[in-house]
């Protein structure tokens, strides 16, 4: 990997980190991109508290809470945290809006899971969607997987559901698109969008998981299945420009 390279990548979002553990296809579909320049970023943390009684819950942390946290494992309760990061980066005429979604600990359900980006006005999705899973097994190997079981778009957003691996104790979930502006939307001064991921709290099948919608303010699931995901909130990008 060359200089400007890992510059490229940094100009679109993805941390020292990411590039080391990075795949090769990522790499690959990436390092070419130099007029790529990092406009917005957004950080958020959660925990999500598992009662045996009663229903789980989401509430927003500290960055120092989700790095120096003790999972609760006792038999009343259990805690896993998430951290979720948006970011907009201007990518030649286009922007790119990706979204990546981090466990930190292990969740006790392993199933369908959902990471969406939603948006409002003016833009729509310009590009084939990127979906990564890159996890960790109980023995310290790194796997990526590009598996998934449907991806949606539509005029307000993409989504990508997709299966958890049964065996890993550690994972990053990254998806990423291109937009363009609506022919004939004039001057846009600001881009919003909501990184959003839902986590099924009990066992469900694809179709279930992807029975929702997205949109600005996240994913929507029908009211068939709502019960069976967390409500993770969104992680807002918003930045202003002259587009």
């Amino acid at each position: 990997m060359t200089q400007t390279e890992y510059q490229t990548l940094l100009n679109l979002g993805f941390s020292p980190d990411e590039i080391y553990h990075m795949p090769k296809e990522i790499f690959e579909e990436n390092k070419d991109l130099t007029a790529a320049s990092l406009i917005s970023r957004t950080q958020k943390y959660y925990k999500t508290v598992v009662p045996t009684y009663g229903s789980s819950y989401v509430v927003e942390v500290t960055e120092n809470e989700y790095y120096n946290h003790n999972n609760n494992l006792l038999s009343t309760i259990q805690t896993y945290y998430q951290t979720i990061i948006g970011t907009i980066a201007a990518n030649g005429s286009l922007y790119r809006y990706k979204e990546i979604m981090a466990w930190d600990s292990l969740p006790p359900v392993k199933s369908f899971d959902v990471i969406a980006i939603g948006f409002n006005g003016l833009v729509h999705i310009n590009s084939a969607s990127s979906f990564y899973n890159m996890y960790t097994d109980s023995g310290d190997n790194d796997y990526y997987s590009t598996d998934y079981f449907t991806r949606d778009y539509s005029d307000t957003g993409g989504s990508t559901t997709y299966e958890l691996p049964s065996n890993f104790v550690g994972a990053t979930v990254i998806y990423y698109f291109d937009v363009a502006k609506d022919d004939g939307a004039g001057t846009i001064t600001q881009l919003d969008m909501c990184a959003d991921y839902a986590h099924a709290l009990e066992t469900v099948t694809g179709l279930q998981a992807g029975s929702h919608i997205v949109n600005i303010g996240g994913i929507y699931f029908s009211t068939s299945v709502v019960n069976y995901f967390d409500e993770i909130p969104c992680a807002d990008t918003h930045v202003a420009v002259n587009w």
